[in-house]
């Protein structure tokens, strides 16, 4: 047994150094595509405040047709598609997406070109008509979806007039 020799100290700490170095660098590769993804989804949404709103002047219920009239409008900024709930406690929630072609969406028509609908173009607006919908929506609410990102809610609407009052 005395010439058996063992790792010396010197082999040892360098062994321990190298694992080290290859843990963090596991780890900095795993937790730096976590972010880098994180990042990217949240720079979609970023700056879009008050580019997509709902213009409460063209915004109203008409009880003796029971629809809903909207407009959006679009600031400058390129948009695919938006969603839009209109709900209350009688008729629940109806949600469309409407997006950058003609489309024929059930319950949706646009006000001025009919059955099919699309999304205004930048810096422009448009109106829509939600049919069936049988008492006086509590909320109208409208998300932007940039590339297959779903942004955060960019305009809500609560108090929704009575068509016969806008003049």
């Amino acid at each position: 047994m005395e010439n058996k020799r063992g790792l010396s100290t010197v082999v040892s700490i360098m062994i321990l150094v190298l694992l080290v170095i290859t843990l963090i660098s596991i780890i900095w590769v795993m937790v730096n595509n976590l972010v880098e993804e994180e990042l990217e989804e949240a720079g979609t949404c970023f700056g879009i405040f008050e580019e997509l709103t709902i213009n409460n002047k063209f915004t109203c219920y008409n009880s003796s047709s029971n629809e809903v009239h909207f407009s959006l409008n679009i600031g400058e900024i390129d948009i695919d598609k938006v969603l839009v709930s209109v709900s209350n406690n009688v008729d629940g929630s109806q949600v469309f997406e409407i997006s950058n072609v003609l489309s024929d969406i059930t319950n949706l028509r646009s006000y001025s070109s009919g059955k099919e609908v699309k999304l205004p173009g930048k810096n422009s607006g448009r109106t829509y008509i939600v049919s069936n919908f049988f008492s006086e929506p509590d909320s109208i609410r409208v998300a932007p979806v940039i590339g297959t990102t779903t942004c955060e809610v960019s305009d809500s609407l609560y108090e929704i007039n009575d068509c016969s009052t806008i003049v």
